[in-house]
């Protein structure tokens, strides 16, 4: 797991911790993970982490629609840029602290 020294905030909008602009790489994937078909890639539980169930048709079909690019490779660097670190080895799970679903009234679970 990842624990990073930013507070907790949802992502989903364009305003972030603080009133900050999040960066648009971070507000593209949140967009993508609330899209996504949970058949291949979805919200944990508790939603402070998600899992890339089918990486190649995440790369295929998901990642073209955000980004000029379907390189999975290119998108987990990003990431990594970021602060996400697979939780799990076997799997592909990305957690950090501050990157979290929203909640239905909007704010972070």
């Amino acid at each position: 797991m990842v624990t990073s020294g930013g507070s907790s905030s949802s992502v989903g909008g364009s305003g972030g911790a603080g009133g900050r602009e999040q960066p648009l790489f971070l507000r593209k994937t949140y967009q993508m993970l609330e899209s996504c078909p949970k058949a291949i890639a979805a919200w944990s539980v508790k939603g402070d982490s998600f899992l890339i169930k089918d990486p190649d048709r995440f790369a295929q079909t998901v990642i073209p629609q955000y980004f000029s690019h379907s390189n999975f490779s290119s998108f987990v660097r990003q990431l990594n840029f970021y602060g996400f670190r697979k939780v799990k080895q076997d799997v592909r799970v990305l957690q950090v602290c501050f990157f979290q679903k929203a909640g239905k009234d909007g704010g972070v679970i």
